[in-house]
């Protein structure tokens, strides 16, 4: 993203000189990426005639204010730059910008001022508004178009368009906090979002002439350090926002990124998605890299597409599963051969406990995760809950050794049912991930997670549900449940200590 900065400070001056015009984000832009070298200087901006620059123009990437290096190892993540965009192209998505009858941008910037232009063009009735007086170098104020020194400037003068939908676009690469639904009811968003939900359709490719009446949303990204839970919800979360509002296109997961050292198949390229599931489509990758025209839904950092971000918040899991997840032939055998192994043919009420601990309780996850209930007290909760509820049968699933040992050590033992698997021990000052160990194990992911969807499996047969936090493996029984559970509950630790 081109932005604007008054004075250089220590940051070297570029030896290019551009004249102050409409185009001059533009043409920063293509400077930028034309010469990466450009990409730690400012390059001066001047009025034609005049010695003193306007102002300087940098270069910000579109993650470096919210990730840094170690974050973008773990989570490889792919955002689009938006190195060549057309305002004209007529692919644009402008659903999303019509939602707001009000826009407020806090900082003229590429992004805002495109935004800006195309609501002007296409929208012409939406009000925008800029605090930034910066805005009045590159737009005139019209009837819809207004520079205000703040919000308060727009209550007093512009009051009686409150009753309208106000849409607040803030500068940051993130507008939304992904732990705040209520970002959605404040509707505060960044221009790189709103970018994002202009140009994802734009980003497409031409692989061949088949198909030339249809148009193919690939799902195709690293998964880096994603488990089974992120993968299925996030490719599933996607491909409902490919037809939210375009019923005719036709999603395709493609999950084989060669080198992509996640857990599954360790980056041999093999498609995560079809190792345990049937595609999503009639259409195999096959022929979509025959197709002449297929949109490229590789954006991983769930964050920036509006559309994925409000399935991420607002989706009915249940719906979703049904419609789109399908166990290949090979998973449906062996989740039903599990079941059968495992739970006792007498039993009619089971209570699934799900005790995920291990790297859920390292401090370095202190304010980023739920802290699960320690063993004792999710042994003693569901204790109560066993005797209340009437049940015959515990099915427990966890990873963790703690967990595990303080059920079998209990009174509660000859009502366990668990599947046999290695569990582990992770102290709170441990810094390794789940992951990390397995690696180290050198464990077979795929024998691993076809385990993990057999427990889950188990876990969306059961009664009821309990949990010792809102980990994956909640959020997945619940989905694949369809709603049938008599009851839910997270008991975690915040629960615990208000027992």
């Amino acid at each position: 993203m081109v932005r604007i900065k008054d004075e250089p400070g220590n940051q070297r001056i570029a030896d290019i000189r551009l004249a102050m015009s409409g185009k001059v984000f533009e043409e920063a832009r293509d400077l930028f990426y034309e010469d990466e070298g450009l990409q730690d200087k400012l390059i001066p901006v001047f009025r034609t005639g005049e010695e003193e620059p306007l102002m300087y123009l940098r270069f910000q990437s579109n993650l470096s204010e919210d990730f840094d290096g170690e974050m973008r190892k773990r989570l490889p993540v792919y955002v689009s730059e938006f190195r060549k965009y057309d305002e004209s192209d007529p692919c644009i998505d402008l659903s999303f910008l019509k939602r707001g009858e009000i826009y407020v941008f806090d900082e003229i910037d590429e992004y805002s001022y495109l935004c800006a232009k195309l609501i002007g063009k296409y929208l012409p009735e939406v009000y925008v508004f800029f605090t930034d007086s910066s805005a009045g170098l590159f737009l005139e104020e019209t009837g819809h178009r207004h520079i205000i020194e703040g919000i308060s400037d727009f209550y007093r003068k512009y009051g009686y368009l409150v009753s309208k939908s106000i849409i607040h676009v803030i500068s940051k690469s993130l507008g939304m906090d992904p732990d705040d639904p209520e970002q959605f009811l404040k509707k505060k968003y960044s221009s790189l979002e709103l970018m994002t939900s202009l140009f994802w359709q734009t980003e497409s490719e031409s692989f061949g002439t088949e198909n030339p009446d249809k148009t193919f949303c690939l799902i195709k990204n690293p998964l880096g350090m994603e488990g089974l839970a992120d993968m299925l919800r996030f490719a599933v979360y996607r491909a409902e926002a490919a037809v939210m509002n375009t019923p005719e296109f036709i999603p395709v997961i493609d999950l084989s990124v060669i080198g992509d050292d996640n857990q599954f198949n360790g980056g041999n390229g093999e498609n995560v998605w079809t190792m345990f599931f049937r595609q999503i489509s009639a259409v195999p990758p096959e022929e979509v890299y025959k197709s002449k025209r297929v949109i490229l839904m590789r954006d991983n950092l769930r964050s920036l597409n509006p559309w994925i971000q409000e399935q991420i918040f607002f989706a009915d899991d249940k719906a979703l599963f049904s419609k789109w997840v399908r166990f290949s032939d090979a998973t449906e055998e062996y989740v039903t051969n599990l079941y059968a192994d495992i739970i006792p043919e007498d039993s009619k009420r089971i209570l699934g406990v799900i005790g995920r601990g291990s790297d859920y309780n390292m401090n370095a996850m202190e304010g980023i995760l739920n802290r699960p209930s320690g063993p004792g007290a999710l042994l003693s909760y569901v204790e109560k809950i066993f005797r209340e509820g009437c049940y015959d049968r515990i099915f427990l699933a966890t990873e963790d050794e703690n967990v595990f040992r303080c059920f079998m050590d209990s009174k509660l033992k000859n009502h366990i049912s668990s599947v046999p698997q290695p569990r582990v021990s992770i102290s709170p000052d441990d810094n390794r991930f789940l992951v990390d160990i397995y690696k180290e194990e050198n464990r077979d992911g795929y024998r691993d997670n076809l385990r993990y969807l057999g427990i889950i499996h188990i876990l969306s047969k059961c009664t009821s549900l309990i949990s010792s936090t809102n980990c994956g493996a909640y959020r997945l029984a619940l989905g694949f449940n369809g709603g049938k559970y008599e009851s839910t509950e997270v008991y975690d630790l915040n629960a615990a200590n208000h027992q």
